[in-house]
């Protein structure tokens, strides 16, 4: 019997694991095979990237390999991670999520970490983009690099995924076509079931996302669990304190414990915040219609970002703030291009907000 929570959740996200055999067996083969190589896992978001490497993790874990899993946005420096949690072992498997923020940080793996590693490391890399033509061309890495692209599921995968999630057979038909395999239209299928509303018909490709979260917003149990939804969209991770002020509520608790349990929203380091493709729908939702309650939100969560950095003294909890605080102002033409890559999903890092 596990321990810990975190074990607990590793076994519920192992079990609810479905499909993507070639790759595990990409990866079982290089596990095996004891020599180092660098595996480059990319996709569009929401096609399962964080997914498949907290199972590669779990491979190796029960491999007896010594695992390390870190957020590419809550690195500040790969000297200090070499330092403190990169083990200098021959049987590492080192795992980095979330490449997807700046040319110049897959271009600090590539040219600063990848070296020093040991050589018979084994490390799986994930990014929305293929890698760059320069790890391609450069012959000191052909031969190392395995390029894993994720597509859609397939049926008899789809239809095990929306299974596992306890979606009813009848619901099961409805969303196989809608969602055409891709994860996160399938994960918010089962919410909406579990919710008891029901997903539309087939729509194309690119409105799957925002068609299945109209159905999921109608089907929340209350109005303010709907606002709690919207209001994750705006902020960058949503804590329950400042969930509290964002409804502005004395006790959040049961519409941040509602957050938590829906298949589209992630728990982070720093809080819980909707996928990427969820939080941009959401927001574009209620941008257009309701400006007045999201300049609300937004006003509430600056005041409270202004409350807690005035009461701190630590430097490195103030510019977490302050990076809470910048997200806000993303629509700024001066801030917003200095943000891009955290508005198109860079998970905050590691820190604290209250």
């Amino acid at each position: 019997m596990s321990d810990r929570l975190g074990d607990r959740l590793a076994t519920a996200r192992e079990e609810g694991f479905v499909g993507r055999r070639g790759e595990t067996t990409a990866f079982r083969e290089l596990l095996a095979a004891g020599r180092g190589a660098v595996v480059y896992v990319h996709g569009p978001g929401g096609i399962g990237k964080t997914t498949l490497l907290h199972h590669f993790a779990q491979i190796a874990r029960r491999a007896g390999r010594t695992v390390v899993q870190l957020e590419a946005s809550g690195v500040r420096s790969f000297e200090e991670e070499l330092a403190e949690r990169i083990p200098d072992r021959p049987d590492l498997v080192l795992l980095i999520d979330g490449l997807d923020d700046a040319r110049a940080t897959r271009e600090t793996v590539h040219r600063e970490l990848l070296p020093r590693l040991p050589a018979d490391a084994l490390v799986a890399l994930a990014c929305r983009t293929a890698p760059p033509l320069s790890w391609r061309l450069d012959p000191a890495w052909q031969g190392l690099l395995r390029l894993l692209p994720l597509g859609p599921l397939d049926e008899a995968d789809s239809r095990e995924l929306l299974t596992r999630r306890g979606v009813p057979p009848a619901v099961q038909e409805q969303g196989l076509a809608f969602t055409r395999g891709h994860p996160l239209a399938l994960a918010l299928v089962a919410d909406v079931a579990a919710l008891g509303g029901e997903a539309a018909g087939p729509e194309p490709s690119p409105q799957v996302v925002r068609a299945l979260l109209a159905s999921l917003l109608e089907a929340v149990p209350t109005p303010l669990h709907r606002t709690a939804l919207e209001a994750s969209s705006q902020v960058l991770s949503t804590t329950e304190p400042l969930l509290a002020a964002l409804l502005d509520v004395p006790d959040a608790r049961p519409y941040f414990d509602w957050l938590c349990g829906l298949s589209a929203v992630e728990s982070g380091a720093r809080g819980v915040h909707p996928h990427d493709l969820v939080r941009d729908a959401l927001d574009a939702e209620l941008r257009w219609r309701d400006p007045e309650r999201r300049a609300a939100l937004h006003r509430r969560a600056s005041a409270y970002y202004q409350r807690l950095f005035t009461r701190e003294d630590d430097r490195g909890r103030q510019r977490a703030v302050l990076a809470d605080f910048a997200y806000l102002h993303r629509d700024s033409p001066v801030v917003g291009p200095l943000l891009e890559p955290v508005a198109r999903g860079r998970r905050a890092r590691p820190g604290w907000t209250g």
